[in-house]
């Protein structure tokens, strides 16, 4: 009980001596802040395939081809698999990319 007491006590005095101040109140003014901030503008390229992407193609295609199939057909399977693949991977590609950036004036209201 004196503990609880103890611990009770502590915090009244302890929050009396960290929660005054000798400073006046005083008002806060409205102040604009405003800072330039770039913006990404965006763009499309179309890119010719890279040979990963090719053999990737080639790869995934002859797996999915090698389902397929049983015998000599299963071989021909893989191959035409890995054929089509390769064609479908080699296709140029559309990419959405950053072309430049502009310059955006951002401004909010501070009190100081």
């Amino acid at each position: 009980m004196k503990a609880l007491l103890a611990i009770v006590l502590g915090v009244i005095v302890g929050s009396f001596a960290f929660g005054h101040s000798d400073e006046p109140a005083r008002l806060l003014t409205e102040t604009q802040v405003c800072e330039d901030i770039n913006v990404p503008v965006y763009g499309m390229i179309e890119r010719p395939a890279s040979d990963g992407e090719v053999f990737s193609g080639l790869v995934i295609g002859g797996l999915i081809g090698n389902q397929f199939g049983s015998g000599s057909g299963n071989d021909a399977m893989t191959f035409l698999g890995a054929v089509m693949g390769a064609d479908s991977a080699s296709e140029r590609k559309r990419q959405k990319v950053i072309t430049s950036y502009k310059k955006v004036k951002h401004c909010w209201t501070e009190y100081q």
